[in-house]
């Protein structure tokens, strides 16, 4: 079989792969991208260019999980259902995620305060279709997960799956989706028994309650888990997520402006929630524009009136009483538009928001759900990319469990999206760099739309796919199929890359952002920096300098937002804690793996190119966008910028000889997740106990 018609011509049995496709099947591959193509053009001449960028992306995935599909349905689907032909199953499929989507609409419509299901005009015929196409994307994966698990019957595996049974049935029956269901389970019953839920100033006891009652739950799962947590930290990871997240979400106040710009980010959440067809209440507005908040301090004094009137506009308007609507695809309080790839990330926090207005929730229930909705999805696809990266398991669970990290997944923001997605992509390309085959397409692919899916809110972190590049020669099968995978490193590096150039030719974004202090100009920066290259060089290294340093590792280590305070005026000696831990993890948390991932002074070299590339991006991007022109600083490039990519600067420390790594023990797993667990602890009572 020839190579050239895939990246490979030997692959494992349930692996994606363009060679086994047949004749007519490629044609119709091809079909399918080249209509993609075409519509990708079209969409040039879009006068929005952030919707056109949004819309290229989009038709990117579609056009690769279409290919997907139809080699799915064509190939693997049958060892599912061996009586069933491909075209019934795909047909079956299709129609189970045509009736989803009609059910999805239709429970849409019941949880919309001023549209009822049986007013035919309500109805979206867009939204009914962008349900059932998320239902078939969701039912495919789901079999395809199958399928690759009934193929997985190697006697090798099934001996080590017989032996983790023996040693630690629980965790086995349960499943990582299992164990999170339990552990949510049991935290919505303490959150109801301790009361938290009705939020109240002087509740400090019942929050305290909730917080060691959380402490014990995710101790004593730990516990039953303890003997294959030096394998698999990625569960012992989704338990203190979930527990200490769930404290958060639960026991911060059910306002905005609790976290970075969380005002501006459940705006774009509770629009897209709506996708289209907004219904809100005049305390919706208020969430986005945080009157209790002045100078940048929270008025607690008077929140709990805030929040009984935010409470009495939400009654209100499931009465069909002072409501709001807008027909418009944009967001309720700023009427800016969603169509902006930044609005994927938004996409768990605007599922807990339609949840909770489908189970009636009031005004302070639909806040935590939103946030918590972001949580679970957060740390399920951390915990996944802890799961399948070969090496540095324990490192990569401890900046997940950092206390800003938590923080910022507990409440609305786009970077948790950011950061999980990273994490897992990073995950992707190390584990297909370790295994001892050929690259497939699919392997490629799925990679590529995980970065992808990652850097659309903030695609100024692209050089991140320059770790395709750290592929060995012995991954091809031939000069050519590697040429062939360059040109799609290239093509989907041109694609992120455009989600964040073709906005900057917008009216707001040659502007800039007027929050970074007077003169701030886009053009004018750009053509500064042109003109005086020397001079920025130098200012961006001196910033960069005090910008890496330990010592302003705090912000991204123990802190949360300065709205609710800052942990290094109440207890100073935390400061830098957290960076010498991860130091020390990072050097212990080592192996024959993660050695022969970066096994050449080369590959550690470039990997320090592709940190330190995304560092100065991101400087470089603050300061065109929300600095004076001609500044001698970066202004707003706050140190949280670095979470997405510190694993990767991290994971290049290794002082001993690569003889001298053994595989991790119990001990080494438990001690650090300990003590950051102890720091984070430390930083929750501080700030959410006690305020």
């Amino acid at each position: 079989m020839s190579s050239s018609n895939s990246f490979v011509a030997k692959t494992d049995k349930g692996q994606f792969a363009l060679s086994s496709l047949t004749k007519p099947e490629r044609i119709a591959a091809g079909a399918i991208g080249a209509l993609c193509l075409i519509a990708m053009l079209s969409c040039l001449v879009i006068g929005n260019p952030s919707a056109m960028t949004l819309y290229i992306v989009i038709l990117f995935i579609i056009a690769s999980f279409s290919i997907f599909a139809l080699w799915f349905y064509c190939h693997e689907a049958s060892s599912l259902f061996s009586k069933t032909s491909a075209k019934s199953i795909a047909a079956g499929v299709l129609g189970i995620s045509f009736v989803s989507g009609i059910v999805i609409e239709f429970l849409t419509l019941v949880g919309s305060p001023l549209s009822s299901p049986l007013d035919p005009s309500a109805w979206g015929k867009k939204r009914v279709l962008i349900y059932a196409a998320g239902s078939f994307a969701l039912i495919t994966l789901l079999l395809w997960n199958r399928s690759r698990k009934l193929s997985s019957t190697q006697d090798k595996v099934s001996v080590k799956t017989a032996e983790h049974r023996e040693a630690n049935p629980f965790v086995l029956r349960k499943g990582l989706l299992g164990l999170a269901a339990l552990t949510l389970a049991i935290i919505l019953v303490v959150s109801l028994i301790t009361g938290v839920w009705a939020w109240n100033y002087s509740a400090a006891a019942q929050r305290l309650a909730f917080l060691c009652l959380s402490l014990v739950i995710a101790s004593g799962l730990i516990y039953l888990m303890r003997h294959t947590l030096a394998a698999h930290p990625e569960n012992a990871f989704l338990v203190l997520a979930l527990c200490l997240g769930s404290f958060l979400c639960i026991a911060l106040p059910p306002i905005t402006g609790i976290s970075y710009d969380d005002q501006i980010h459940y705006d774009r959440s509770l629009g897209l929630s709506f996708l289209g067809s907004s219904e809100y209440s005049m305390g919706d507005i208020n969430l986005t524009a945080v009157p209790w908040v002045h100078n940048n301090v929270i008025d607690y004094e008077n929140l709990e009136l805030t929040i009984s009137s935010l409470e009495e506009a939400r009654a209100n308007l499931r009465q069909g009483e002072g409501g709001l609507v807008s027909s418009e695809f944009l967001t309720p309080g700023s009427g800016q538009s969603l169509l902006t790839v930044n609005s994927i990330g938004y996409i768990p926090s605007a599922i807990g928001l339609w949840l909770a207005r489908l189970a009636g929730l009031g005004a302070s229930g639909a806040v935590i759900l939103g946030r918590w909705a972001n949580l679970i999805f957060y740390s399920i696809v951390f915990t996944y990319a802890i799961r399948i990266i070969p090496s540095k398991k324990i490192l990569l669970s401890m900046i997940g469990l950092l206390p800003s990290s938590i923080f910022l997944a507990s409440n609305y923001s786009y970077d948790p999206w950011v950061i999980a997605f990273l994490a897992l992509g990073v995950a992707l390309v190390f584990r297909e760099i370790g295994l001892e085959r050929s690259l497939t397409a699919g392997s490629f692919l799925s990679a590529a739309i995980v970065f992808m899916i990652g850097l659309c809110p903030k695609a100024i972190y692209f050089p991140v796919l320059g770790l395709f590049f750290l592929m060995p020669r012995t991954k091809f099968v031939s000069k050519r199929t590697r040429i062939a995978f360059n040109v799609g490193v290239v093509i989907v590096a041109i694609i992120v890359i455009l989600t964040f150039i073709l906005p900057l030719f917008t009216p707001a974004g040659q502007s800039g952002d007027m929050r970074g202090g007077d003169g701030v100009s886009t053009g004018g920066q750009i053509a500064y920096i042109l003109s005086h290259p020397v001079e920025f060089v130098c200012m961006m290294g001196n910033f960069l300098l005090g910008y890496l340093s330990p010592v302003q590792s705090d912000p991204y280590t123990i802190c949360y937002s300065p709205y609710i305070g800052d942990i290094r005026a109440t207890l100073p000696w935390l400061s830098t804690y957290l960076f010498i831990v991860l130091t020390v993890v990072s050097i212990l948390d080592t192996d024959e793996k993660s050695c022969g991932i970066c096994s050449s002074l080369a590959s550690r070299t470039w990997i320090a190119i592709v940190f330190l590339s995304s560092v100065f991006l991101v400087a470089t991007s603050l300061y065109i966008t929300f600095t004076p022109v001609g500044y001698s600083t970066v202004n707003g490039c706050q140190q949280r910028y670095l979470t997405p990519v510190i694993f990767l600067g991290f994971s290049l420390l290794r002082l001993l000889p690569r003889s001298a790594y053994t595989e991790p023990t119990v001990c080494r797993v438990l001690t650090p997740q300990i003590i950051c667990t102890l720091a984070s602890l430390t930083s929750m009572v501080s700030f959410v106990v006690f305020i």
